[in-house]
């Protein structure tokens, strides 16, 4: 029956038809003579270039799907500030407060799941200018030690032995956790460390900031 065939064949993309290739149908096809299901089906017939012209019209082509649904890496900041009630010289003040800031933002990167990438260790002189400058951990880390080391490196190149200092503050450019690689080492005193840092936030979160940290950041009052 006519109407058997129509509707039987009437889905089919040309170049499905019986007799007509790929390659015979592409004309056809150019000008816009082929078949789409309705706009409400859930299915799509015909080449790939209709495919993605009919994903697109709807706002669900692979280039929507991809820009709205593509994981996008986390990246956080980290900051903290200290502020010292008079003007101090680079000196075991200074490094006792550098060191009690990267516990408190490697701590902080650690409860975020985060891991430092960048750090920007920035200082105020007594005449309010600053220096600033970024650097780059060889991986990224939550580790205090790791963080430490390129704290106290930024500090060495300032050369502020002389200079009066009234602020200190770290930046952490941080990426996810799940992104850090993790660095097997034959250090036993950095893995023991390493190891300890899940004990010492816990103790931190139940008894207080600074409970358990560094016997270095007490300086005498």
């Amino acid at each position: 029956m006519p109407s058997e065939t129509s509707s039987f064949l009437g889905p089919l993309p040309i170049e499905d038809l019986y007799g007509s290739s790929a390659r015979g149908g592409a004309a056809p096809d150019a000008r816009g003579q082929h078949h789409r299901a309705a706009r409400g089906s859930p299915r799509s017939h015909g080449s790939a270039g209709s495919r993605q012209a009919w994903d697109g019209s709807a706002g669900a082509g692979a280039g929507n799907r991809s820009s709205c649904c593509r994981p996008r890496a986390g990246v956080g900041v980290g900051h903290l500030q200290a502020d010292f009630p008079s003007d101090v010289l680079d000196g075991p003040q200074v490094r006792a407060t550098a060191l009690r800031l990267t516990t408190e933002l490697a701590a902080l990167l650690r409860s975020r799941g985060q891991a430092a990438r960048t750090v920007t260790v920035a200082v105020r002189m007594a005449d309010r200018s600053e220096l600033a400058k970024p650097r780059t951990l060889p991986m990224a880390s939550a580790h205090t030690d790791d963080v430490r080391r390129v704290v106290y490196e930024v500090l060495d190149g300032f050369g502020l032995q002389r200079a009066r200092i009234r602020r200190i503050a770290l930046t952490a450019q941080a990426v996810d956790g799940a992104q850090a690689p993790t660095q097997l080492t034959f250090d036993p005193v950095r893995e023991a460390r390493v190891r300890a840092e899940p004990v010492i936030d816990a103790l931190n979160r139940r008894y207080g900031p600074g409970t358990v940290g560094p016997a270095a950041v007490i300086t005498a009052a």
